[in-house]
């Protein structure tokens, strides 16, 4: 399931058939890896949506309304709850104009290796030892995955009672060649407006070099606040930093 060409309206039934069958347990041919494979695909909205808030032909939508409910949509199937099919729903309503726009991905071997919820649980571990506050963002920097953000997060909220904020940015010095992170003026000054009272954690699923890291603290730096306090973690190449 690392390689996709789907358009959004077959993300989104896909999700919603696959969490019925998984939600009434249906018995039939489809192995349940398979299903959850689908199930999940629901992460990849979210990545439809990064790219698109920053495409040059693209409607003035509420972009942090719908990634606040498509995260909020991910939390409920990753726990399988029963709001997700309504929730879907709605949200393919709000966008109905769009909904054959078509999102691709492909292999990304070290990245799938990333994803392993071995990985996710030391991440997890290693967050709730280092911090013992809720006033933090844990923002993801991605393209490719945004699965294992949600996975280590939820993890993180099994150990402890944080409801951190969360918020992706796309930010894909390989894939997709961005020079600097993908953030429009809202963006920029909600994040401003939270560096106040809350510190940071930057989340890269797989960091080789740290070379990505590096670069959205410097940038964190520049435009949002010189001081803030910023924790960076990653899955591979698992390290602790500030």
């Amino acid at each position: 399931m690392q390689v996709y060409s789907w358009s959004l309206r077959d993300v989104i039934d896909t999700t919603i058939w696959a969490f019925y069958r998984i939600h009434n347990q249906w018995i039939d041919n489809t192995s349940p890896e398979d299903i959850l494979h689908m199930l999940h695909m629901n992460t990849r909205i979210i990545r439809w949506i990064l790219d698109y808030k920053g495409s040059k032909n693209a409607r003035n939508f509420d972009f942090y309304e719908l990634i606040q409910e498509l995260i909020k949509i991910s939390l409920w199937v990753y726990n399988l709850d029963e709001k997700v099919m309504k929730g879907l729903f709605m949200f393919s309503q709000k966008i109905e104009d769009i909904l054959d726009f078509w999102i691709s991905q492909t292999k990304d071997p070290e990245t799938w290796k990333a994803m392993n919820p071995e990985y996710s649980q030391v991440t997890a571990n290693t967050i709730s030892r280092y911090l013992w506050t809720d006033d933090y963002i844990f923002i993801a920097f991605w393209h490719w995955w945004i699965l294992s953000w949600i996975d280590v997060f939820q993890r993180v909220s099994v150990i402890t009672t944080w409801r951190w904020e969360l918020y992706p940015i796309r930010f894909s010095i390989w894939k997709m060649k961005d020079f600097t992170p993908r953030l429009n003026d809202y963006e920029v000054n909600l994040f401003r407006s939270l560096s106040k009272w809350k510190k940071i954690i930057l989340y890269d699923e797989d960091s080789c070099s740290g070379r990505t890291l590096k670069r959205w603290e410097k940038y964190f730096f520049k435009n949002i606040k010189k001081d803030w306090e910023i924790l960076k973690i990653s899955n591979i190449w698992r390290f602790w930093s500030k």
